[in-house]
């Protein structure tokens, strides 16, 4: 037994772990160094092991400020690890203290940023693109081909519709741009061949129509293609209507008012009439309630009017005793001057055929 003592506590150092030498097995840290020309642009340090990217042309350009160096717009830079002529990087696993330096390694280079307005489709839009020297300090144009425009910009044509659409702006442009941007001036476009100003890139605003609703904005005269987009120029929209009511035009000697009835309760009942009147539509007589089936007049007279006007009408037609006396008399006239007329006809005939006999008498 004692001989074993010395082997098992042998064994049992071994198994008491021993600190690791070897720092890819220990938590220690290493430094990471950011050059530009020479100047110490940071050093921070990473874990060991731990992947480590390289520092953004923006991060850059912001720890240069207020010193003697700067990036040169136009320049194209590089990171290169262990000296300025290493292989280069864009991100690395941290091993041990690294160097890196941020080198030129092209100039004269261009950012291309195309800015869109109008836009019906791929093939019917308008837009200006403007060139910019790589890595340009970037503001949007007060003004495109001529135009001012609002200083946002949007990733798609939907503007301000879609949710989060918006661009971000980019410090320093480092690539091209397609963006789309709105005019300060209204949008004009056409509504059912009427034009139309709404503010650009906004909904457009929805015309009203007595007794009826809109049921959306379509492209085609059809309404069969929606549209839910923002109002551009040159924009061509059709409305598809919903009639929600009937207006009955009420009127009397007095006065003509309008009553709305809606579609699915369109029975007009006397309550809703003024009391004292019979009514007609297109001078048919009706009974209420009365169900409409569109737009419509119905007239109300004052039946005692009615009556008056009837007896009217038969006076008109009925000769009066002055009348027939008149009538009379005019008659007595004609036949008396006829009577006349004929006697004195023939009182003379009488008188040519006694001359004529008397004549042949003498002659015998």
């Amino acid at each position: 037994m004692k001989k074993l003592l010395p082997c098992l506590l042998f064994f049992f150092l071994l198994l008491i772990p021993i600190e690791s030498k070897n720092p890819a097995f220990a938590n220690d840290r290493v430094t990471i160094k950011y050059y530009f020309e020479e100047e110490l642009l940071s050093s921070p340090s990473a874990l060991i092991g731990s992947n480590v990217s390289s520092l953004s042309y923006a991060t850059v350009k912001s720890l240069l400020k207020g010193r003697e160096v700067d990036l040169t717009p136009g320049t194209l830079y590089e990171w290169r690890i262990g000296s300025p002529l290493g292989e280069k990087t864009e991100g690395f696993v941290a091993n041990a203290d690294t160097d890196l330096y941020y080198v030129p390694v092209a100039t004269g280079e261009k950012r291309f940023v195309t800015y869109r307005y109008d836009y019906l489709d791929e093939n019917h839009f308008l837009s200006e693109t403007i060139e910019y020297p790589y890595g340009a300090d970037y503001s949007v144009p007060e003004k495109i081909n001529g135009l001012p425009i609002h200083p946002i910009l949007y990733k798609t044509p939907d503007y301000g519709l879609t949710p989060n659409n918006e661009l971000r702006k980019p410090t320093y442009l480092l690539s091209d741009l397609t963006v789309y941007v709105a005019t300060q001036a209204d949008a004009v476009y056409t509504v059912d061949g009427v034009s139309r100003h709404s503010a650009y890139g906004q909904k457009p605003e929805v015309p009203t129509k007595k007794d009826h609703e809109a049921v959306g904005f379509f492209t085609d005269p059809d309404c069969t293609a929606p549209y839910n987009g923002p109002a551009v120029n040159g924009l061509t929209l059709y409305v598809l209507w919903q009639k929600t009511s009937y207006t009955v035009t009420i009127s009397t000697e007095n006065e003509t008012t309008e009553l709305t009835l809606p579609i699915n309760d369109p029975v007009l009942k006397e309550k809703v009439l003024p009391d004292g009147y019979e009514w007609t539509i297109d001078s048919e007589k009706i009974t209420l309630p009365y169900a409409v089936d569109g737009d419509v007049t119905i007239t109300g007279t004052d039946p005692k009017q009615v009556a008056v006007s009837g007896q009217s009408e038969l006076q008109k037609k009925s000769i009066s005793k002055d009348e027939i006396i008149a009538v009379s008399i005019i008659g007595v006239a004609f036949v008396a001057v006829g009577a006349y007329s004929l006697a004195h006809f023939l009182i003379n005939k009488k008188k040519k055929q006694t001359k004529s006999k008397k004549s042949d008498q003498n002659e015998s």
